[in-house]
């Protein structure tokens, strides 16, 4: 009798046990920060933040924007991207977008990009063009020009204290 009544303490236990809610399982999916602005023209590395317990990919439909890794397991709760912007050399400023995404659960999440212009492309164009019309490759001293380098670091170009061409010689 005894062992009857530990059997049946014994089975209502493991019925009750079994019969206890599950915690259903809540995908939790951020992005921070939500918006990289105002990000000079030389270009720069940014470390963005992803808050998920689900697996995620990341990308960019311009090829000025490089995301590393570009995905992830969401198994660490928090992991870290590093976003690379190249250098602007347009005279404007330029905006885009990096989709993360996880198809699973169809949660997404975006970052906004907006960088500023090149100060120096307007007057970087037309010292090309004065190069080119002067059969610059010809010149005694041509150190720079046409690079990527400010141009400040033109052989023969100085700058005002605003960045502005003020000297060739």
């Amino acid at each position: 009798m005894k062992n009857k009544f530990l059997l049946l303490i014994l089975g209502l236990c493991l019925f009750f046990a079994a019969c206890k809610d599950e915690v259903p399982f809540e995908p939790k999916f951020k992005v921070t920060p939500a918006m990289l602005s105002g990000i000079e023209s030389e270009g720069v590395n940014y470390m963005l933040t992803i808050h998920s317990n689900v697996a995620w990919t990341a990308n960019s439909p311009v090829d000025w924007i490089s995301i590393s890794p570009s995905s992830g397991d969401g198994l660490a709760d928090v992991e870290t991207v590093t976003v690379s912007i190249s250098m602007n050399k347009r005279n404007e400023g330029r905006e885009s977008f990096i989709i993360f995404k996880n198809m699973e659960y169809n949660l997404t999440d975006t970052v906004l990009v907006s960088q500023r212009h090149d100060k120096e492309a307007i007057e970087r164009e037309a010292l090309i063009a004065l190069y080119k019309a002067t059969d610059g490759d010809n010149w005694n001293s041509n150190w720079g020009w046409c690079s990527d380098m400010q141009l400040g670091y033109w052989s023969g170009v100085e700058l005002d204290s605003d960045g502005k061409v003020e000297t060739l010689w």
